[in-house]
């Protein structure tokens, strides 16, 4: 194959601007692999230079040295076989940072039979890799904790088919997880009431319907795969899409067995010894019901409690129920009824006193039945619980009073013991509002806080418990909110500190507001640029020999007036953004570039000649002149000067770079303003239906009429220029209004009309269009008067405008548009006469009838 030592060619100018302006990564390479292209999205990744790399060996430059040689081979293998390669190739930027791009390179072939030279595009996917190595280290992590945690759990999807169980809920079922993947749930989970035996309905085709969770903890047993009937407690939560799409459920429940032996065992326990040290100062005694009510026996212990001896309990039969407090009798009557579910239960029952004061009492009952099972007496025992029910109040209102207290505080409060473990939590912060007291006593705070396995460094709750003061530092949790952490020494007289009060401000919201205001204190917030204070400051810092030569480039934004007056301050303040974006693009990163006024930058480049400021000037020029007008091209007037030797004042030099701004302004504005203009007529053919055929005819029938009457050669000048541009105004109507197929809304056409008033304050805003400025704001008058905008009439239109109103409908009706099919001459003809004296000027009317015919 032959090859050619350099390419024939470079892309023409409308492939090398495409080349520009894309975001893809292009690299043009000769065919000896010495880079010819480097584009500007390859010079932001890498952080080269285009003028760096070129002429470079593209291996050696952009590659990490284990795939230099690989990528060289990939070279050789293209050029040689003309076959295309793509693949994942790792470049490394200039400040040494590796990026993974997915990369493409064929050549591109010259006439003659050469390789002219190879091209090759490529995407960085670095982040891309990121996101998902993050999502599936995310995955493993969910993995490893369902497959860990003791609780059992199922999932479902939103048909109620098992999509994951993890070991304990395989343990409790009965049930592999390889077999249930697409099973129904009700399979799998059967669950029974306790008391009736009946199965219960499928809970997890509720939680699906109503999209609540629903929470169980006693009476139901799960029956597994064996028939087996294990006691359980559970949780069904549904599975909701940030869109509230129901995704499904996910079931967690756990065996109680062992907690249900625990339990009786403690009763049994309980109540054997509670007989035993109650003898001694509760009150013990026995009720007789049959045959005649009556107390049969009362301890001693009843006159320390009530007031009243044993005495006084024998001596009266309805002595129980006259002691016994009114509200609570009901309850009595129960009781004496035999109610099954009161006894062997602590039953509250308030007596009143001999004195008259209430006691609160706690009673076990125990029914005593004859041989043929008829309730006979009560046994019980009475225990004084007054000053407890005094302290449980008092303890409530101290409880309720301190939670209220802590929950309106906005930190989140921990009280950890010595082993930095949770006792108590508010639950202010968000990872701590869906927990449950069990999910987070015995937790440590920073893994709840910022789920990490140690103390956070330097950690203030550790301090405390060495020192026994208050510490207190600033941490940042792993998903970068800051918070501000103080710890607070709970001490036991004359011993170790026993714990610690932990406070976690949250101050993120603080921190950026500092950072805001701190880089609002030295950026303008329009443009994200250094403000005038802050350069001022710099110019200062820099004004030193050692950054000599020091140069100031001065640029002012030309048509910021005009746009601002056609299309309001916010594409104003677009076009200063774009400026800005624009001049920064062009500059180094040690230079610094302020908004030095309204319209007018400033760039302050330490250690840089004349000539390289007059490089950078011409860089930013070409910037400007790449740039896409939206809705007018961006122009700057720029001037430099620079500073090279100590003894002359940077006052000075910056005077010599703004005389030279304004000397260009000065010279340059006709073409400036001509520019704009032309700009604008440029935008207008784009977003209406007009063209500039429509407009030139409009100009031929315009001068005819105009010379008919006789207008001067200055006034026929000015018409054919009103001809041309009198719908400027209609670059500010939204395009999808001004090309609409349809009829109009009353709305749309209010924001059509004003198309006269933006032509009217654009013609103002330029000396080669003010001549008009008035007649293209009245150019929708009527001679009756219902014209717009101001409803003149008559002679009170200007005459250009009128003149303008009829070749306009002429040549509309003549040529037609998609909205209204084209008419005859004669028809068109026929219905300006007709409209003469109430749409046109009569006497127009009457001059464009004789000179029609010559058109």
């Amino acid at each position: 194959m032959k090859i050619s030592p350099t390419p024939s060619a470079l892309p023409d100018p409308v492939n090398a601007a495409i080349l520009e302006v894309t975001d893809a990564l292009i690299v043009v390479y000769d065919s000896e692999g010495r880079i010819v292209f480097f584009n500007p999205a390859c010079e932001k990744l890498t952080g080269y230079r285009a003028h760096e790399v070129i002429g470079h060996l593209f291996w050696e430059t952009l590659f990490i040295p284990e795939e230099k040689e690989e990528a060289k081979k990939v070279f050789d293998s293209v050029k040689t076989k003309k076959t295309p390669w793509r693949g994942k190739k790792y470049w490394v930027t200039k400040q040494g940072e590796l990026r993974s791009i997915l990369w493409s390179c064929t050549i591109v072939p010259a006439e003659n039979g050469f390789v002219s030279y190879m091209v090759s595009t490529g995407v960085d996917v670095t982040e891309e890799e990121k996101i998902k190595e993050a999502l599936r280290e995310g995955n493993r992590w969910l993995e490893a904790l369902l497959q860990s945690i003791g609780d059992a759990v199922i999932a479902t999807d939103a048909f109620e088919k098992v999509t994951f169980m993890n070991p304990a809920a395989e343990r409790l079922t009965g049930w592999d997880n390889s077999e249930v993947h697409g099973v129904p749930i009700g399979k799998v989970f059967r669950i029974i009431d306790e008391k009736s035996r009946q199965p219960l309905e499928n809970i997890v085709r509720g939680v699906l319907e109503s999209k609540k969770s629903h929470h169980k903890s006693n009476d139901f047993l799960l029956v597994n795969r064996k028939g087996e009937e294990l006691p359980i407690e559970y949780t069904c939560t549904p599975i909701l899409s940030e869109e509230k799409r129901l995704l499904g459920a996910v079931l967690v429940f756990r065996d109680i067995s062992e907690r249900r032996k625990r339990e009786r065992a403690l009763q049994e326990s309980e109540q054997r010894f509670r007989l035993i040290a109650e003898n001694a100062r509760d009150i013990v005694f026995r009720y007789r019901l049959l045959p005649e009510p009556g107390f049969e026996y009362v301890n001693p212990a009843t006159k320390a409690i009530s007031g009243y001896s044993p005495e006084d309990h024998y001596a009266d039969p309805d002595f129980l129920f006259k002691i016994i407090h009114p509200e609570d009798r009901s309850l009595l009557e129960k009781l004496m009824a035999g109610d099954p579910s009161l006894f062997q239960k602590h039953l509250a029952l308030r007596w009143i006193g001999a004195d008259g004061r209430i006691v609160f009492t706690e009673q076990t009952n125990v029914p005593i039945y004859d041989d043929q099972g008829k309730l006979i007496a009560i046994e019980g025992i009475a225990r004084d619980i007054t000053v407890r029910k005094e302290m449980e109040e008092a303890l409530r209102r101290s409880e309720y009073e301190k939670k209220v207290i802590l929950e309106s505080i906005s930190d989140t409060i921990f009280y950890l013991d010595r082993e930095m473990k949770i006792v108590w939590a508010n639950r202010i912060h968000p990872a701590l509002q869906n927990k449950t007291e069990e999910e987070l006593v015995n937790r440590t705070c920073f893994e709840v806080m910022f789920s990490k396995k140690n103390p956070c460094k330097d950690c203030p709750v550790q301090k405390t418990f060495q020192s026994g003061q208050v510490e207190e530092k600033e941490i940042t949790a792993p998903d970068g909110r800051i918070y501000w952490v103080c710890s607070h020494p709970i001490d036991v007289p004359e011993k170790e500190t026993a714990g610690v009060v932990v406070t976690h401000r949250d101050i993120t919201d603080r921190k950026k507001a500092e950072e805001r205001i701190r880089y609002l204190s030295f950026h303008d917030s329009l443009t994200g640029l250094y403000n005038r204070a802050f350069f001022e400051e710099e110019l200062k810092r820099l004004d030193v020999p050692r950054q000599l030569p020091l140069s100031i480039i001065i640029g002012d934004l030309n048509g910021l007036k005009l746009v601002n007056d056609a299309f309001g301050h916010q594409v104003a303040d677009e076009l200063l953004r774009k400026a800005a974006e624009l001049i920064k693009s062009c500059c180094r990163k040690e230079d610094i570039v302020a908004r030095w006024g309204g319209d007018e930058f400033i760039i302050l480049l330490p250690q840089t000649s004349l000539e390289e400021a007059k490089s950078i000037t011409k860089r930013i020029e070409a910037s400007f002149q790449r740039a896409e007008a939206d809705p007018i091209k961006p122009s700057i007037s720029l001037g430099y000067a620079t500073k090279s030797s100590p003894e002359k004042k940077i006052d000075e030099v910056i005077r010599i770079a703004e005389d030279w701004v304004y000397q260009r302004k000065l010279f340059e504005s006709k073409s400036q303003h001509h520019a704009i203009i032309s700009s604008l007529e440029q935008t207008l053919w784009e977003v209406t239906q007009e063209t500039r055929e429509h407009a030139k005819r409009v100009q031929k029938i315009s001068r005819k009429i105009g010379e008919a009457i006789g207008l001067s050669e200055r006034e026929l000048e000015e018409l054919e220029l009103l001809a041309r541009l009198h719908d400027i105004g209609k670059v500010t109507v939204p395009r999808e209004i001004l090309n609409k197929e349809g009829p109009l809304t009353p709305e749309e056409w209010k924001i059509v009309k004003r198309h006269v008033e933006a032509g009217y304050r654009i013609a103002q805003s330029s000396y080669e269009l003010a001549p008009i400025a008035e007649a293209i704001l009245y150019h929708h008058e009527r001679w009756d008067g219902k014209g717009y905008p101001q409803g003149l009439k008559g002679e009170e239109i200007p005459l250009l405008s009128r003149i303008l109103a009829i070749a306009d409908a002429y040549e509309v009706m003549t040529t037609g548009r998609p909205y209204r099919r084209a008419v005859s001459r004669e028809e068109a003809v026929e219905e300006i006469r007709r409209n003469a004296g109430t749409q046109f000027d009569p006497h127009l009317v009457e001059v464009f009838l004789k000179v029609v015919s010559d058109i």
